[in-house]
């Protein structure tokens, strides 16, 4: 209770560092501080462009790698019982002839999985090849490969792909 100035009052009370609210003797609120607010910034206009097409080295890409997904769903599921020898047998004839296959390839976790590839070597146990699907060099621990399967030669992809 004072004579003065409520806002006199208060902007007093702030300058020493308090937070006052103005309550009448019943406690109900009089008035509420001025919360100076920034103004909100409007929205940036829209950019309408004209579509521009994907480069054709990327198009092709795109393709390539769902036709993989595609051949790797048409092969019959491997069946694993071919030994350790005949698989290796295998590999090195793939590796010979420059044809992708399919193996089927047991991960870290157990799990099993068709892979589509084009063998490059065998060495120390680990095979190394070119994943059709990313397109990039793995490595394959042989024991790990369950069964090898024929695929669709680098000149049928092609093919395929109508290049």
């Amino acid at each position: 209770m004072t004579e003065l100035e409520l806002t006199e009052v208060i902007s007093e009370l702030r300058e020493y560092g308090y937070l006052p609210a103005a309550e009448n003797a019943s406690g109900v609120l009089l008035s509420q501080p001025n919360l100076r607010r920034s103004k909100s910034r409007p929205k940036p206009p829209r950019i309408i462009s004209e579509f521009t097409a994907p480069k054709e080295a990327i198009v092709l890409a795109a393709v390539k790698t769902i036709r993989a997904g595609e051949r790797s769903r048409k092969v019959e599921p491997i069946i694993p019982g071919t030994s350790s020898n005949e698989t290796l047998a295998l590999i090195n004839q793939y590796i010979d002839e420059k044809r992708t296959l399919v193996i089927s390839y047991a991960d870290n976790n157990g799990g099993v999985s068709n892979r589509i590839i084009e063998p490059i070597s065998i060495s120390l146990g680990t095979l190394t090849a070119r994943d059709e699907t990313t397109g990039e060099i793995a490595q394959f621990r042989i024991p790990r490969i369950n069964g090898v399967a024929p695929s669709l030669t680098i000149s049928e992809n092609k093919a395929d792909l109508g290049l």
